[in-house]
């Protein structure tokens, strides 16, 4: 039951509360005289958290990342269906940036004037409480350009509509067929954070990059070991950048020429 409950994705509290509940009903079975007392006292013990190696053992929600495979399968489903969604998520992934800082984002942040472009947090929009500016990537670069619409009395404008639902039937859907299994959007800045440092960009600069107090939080927290060489491989190609703005092309889903996976 445990390894089922987390096989499915379920983060350690939830399956904990299952079996608080498992507890309950066998109590009220106790009490209605449908087990011994001797049998429920062995099945209590046995399913305690405390003694269950699977729960004990199984990783934090935070130990999560996407690796190639998963962001081209994720972008090819997302480009089946038009919306927001599939820029968000390139946004998110080639920045780092929180979810919610992406759905309040709006054209005053951005600074499409400098080079590289930038995206300027307020203190309240993040967790240090102070200002970070975001620097971005070619990919994000593109995005922004193309969402953007350069008039100077749009500056509230927002650049994305709500695509929280979107991202959660998508991912009920391919949880259900066992395609992704465990991913939360956070998972996103992880993988950016642990990316950058797999395509050998210096600890101190993906620091400053997510807005992190401490380098030791971003390598502790959010850069998880890449051993693959074939990740190392696809992190340089597509994380490696050195602040210079490129040319690119990304897939738009109403792209027939382009494959929408292409992540160049």
């Amino acid at each position: 039951y445990v390894q089922h409950r987390l096989d499915l994705g379920m983060k350690k509290r939830t399956v904990a509360k299952g079996i608080d509940y498992l507890k309950r009903c066998l109590r009220a079975a106790r009490k209605q005289r449908l087990i011994a007392a001797d049998v429920l006292a062995e099945i209590r013990e046995e399913i305690g958290p405390g003694e269950m190696s699977e729960l004990k053992n199984a990783h934090a929600p935070r130990d999560r990342i996407f690796f190639p495979h998963e962001i081209e399968m994720l972008l090819a489903e997302m480009a089946k269906k038009p919306g927001d969604l599939r820029d968000a998520f390139l946004l998110a992934l080639y920045t780092g940036m929180r979810a919610e800082n992406i759905m309040e984002l709006t054209e005053g942040q951005i600074n499409l004037a400098c080079d590289p472009p930038q995206i300027r947090l307020a203190p309240h929009q993040t967790k240090m409480g102070r200002t970070v500016t975001v620097t971005l990537s070619p990919v994000a670069t593109e995005i922004v350009r193309r969402r953007h619409s350069h008039y100077p009395d749009t500056a509230g404008r927002r650049l994305f509509c709500d695509y929280r639902w979107s991202w959660k039937e998508l991912n009920r859907r391919l949880r259900r067929e066992g395609k992704l299994i465990g991913a939360v959007w956070h998972d996103l800045r992880r993988t950016y954070a642990s990316y950058r440092i797999a395509a050998g960009v210096d600890p101190k600069t993906v620091q400053r990059e997510l807005g992190h107090k401490r380098s030791q939080m971003t390598m502790d927290v959010y850069a998880q070991a890449l051993d693959d060489e074939a990740v190392r491989t696809w992190a340089v190609k597509n994380f490696a950048w050195n602040g210079t703005p490129k040319s690119l092309h990304i897939a738009h889903p109403s792209s027939k020429d382009t494959p929408q996976h292409d992540l160049r």
